[in-house]
């Protein structure tokens, strides 16, 4: 049976120290640095300021990097005009875009405001820095096939003086 004394605990303790001292401690300093930097936005479309917009278009989003598809909703990715503007929101994880599709067509002739809120967040947690909106605005209406809205003579209704 091994017996040790006072001396042998010090060796293997010291021995131990410096083991884990040459080996950078054996805590943080091995583990991956951790990501503090918010997620940004790189793209959108329509692109800010854009004019003759299509009336029945997807708003969408790229991000620069993965964001929690589940921060990514109805709530955190909105189109108002005068009020909010009813649609279904859906992230692709695959190439970081968010679409809103709007639940009917669009104005003609209308400015819109998307936005994003700070509730989205990327995979370490970490929120859009601020709320990002961009505008634009939809085209104007098509002229539909004329149509015959009136079959009675004139003739009918004249009086001849």
């Amino acid at each position: 049976m091994y017996r040790y004394n006072k001396q042998t605990w010090l060796t293997a303790a010291l021995s131990l120290m410096l083991m884990l001292t040459a080996c950078g401690g054996g805590g943080d300093s091995m583990t991956a640095p951790t990501d503090t930097t918010a997620p940004t936005v790189t793209s959108t479309t329509p692109a800010d300021l854009a004019t003759s917009v299509a009336r029945d278009s997807k708003i969408t989003v790229t991000f620069n990097e993965n964001v929690f598809a589940t921060t990514t909703d109805a709530a955190s990715f909105t189109l108002a005009k005068s009020g909010a503007i009813d649609g279904a929101v859906t992230f692709d994880g695959s190439t970081n875009v968010a679409s809103f599709t709007p639940g009917s067509k669009l104005a003609i002739l209308a400015t819109y405001t998307a936005t994003l809120s700070t509730a989205i967040t990327d995979l370490s947690g970490n929120p859009l820095a601020a709320d990002y909106s961009w505008s634009f605005i939809t085209a104007e209406g098509a002229w539909q096939a004329a149509e015959l809205i009136e079959t009675h003579s004139v003739r009918k209704y004249c009086l001849l003086s």
